[in-house]
């Protein structure tokens, strides 16, 4: 399994539990969003496809079970920043995101909404969460 494999399914596993609860409170469909530093064109394609396959594997169909917005930051600090003051106004489930820059971006927003997050390299050190095993923001 690639390294980026595994870090998608990571973060759907870790998803999973918030997004399933949130969508059998109500029988409504979750919706949740994708909150990306760089643009999807700078991804390798195969790492959007293993999140939507994670998702499915869980039970969770998008547009069926569950609707994922995907903001884009394109590389830009100040657009990053917009994009999480917006999401803060939404009614979501969950924002999954990648890297250090992203998650300071929306603890800066002070939300209320969960955040899954993957590669960070030490978000204990950063004071992003007080411990990995019980990491919650």
């Amino acid at each position: 399994m690639r390294r980026r494999e595994f870090i998608a399914g990571l973060g759907v596993a870790t998803a999973w539990p918030v997004v399933a609860r949130a969508e059998r409170r109500n029988g409504r469909v979750a919706h949740i969003a994708y909150l990306g530093m760089t643009s999807p064109s700078s991804l390798d394609p195969r790492q959007i496809e293993q999140f939507k396959q994670g998702l499915a594997d869980n039970g969770l169909i998008e547009g069926r079970d569950i609707t994922v917005d995907y903001l884009w930051a394109e590389g830009r600090p100040e657009r990053l920043r917009q994009l999480a003051n917006e999401l803060v106004q939404r009614n979501l489930d969950l924002i999954v995101t990648a890297g250090p820059q992203p998650v300071r971006a929306l603890l800066e927003t002070r939300t209320q909404t969960p955040i899954v997050f993957a590669i960070y390299t030490d978000p204990v050190v950063d004071g992003v969460v007080d411990s990995l095993a019980r990491a919650e923001i």
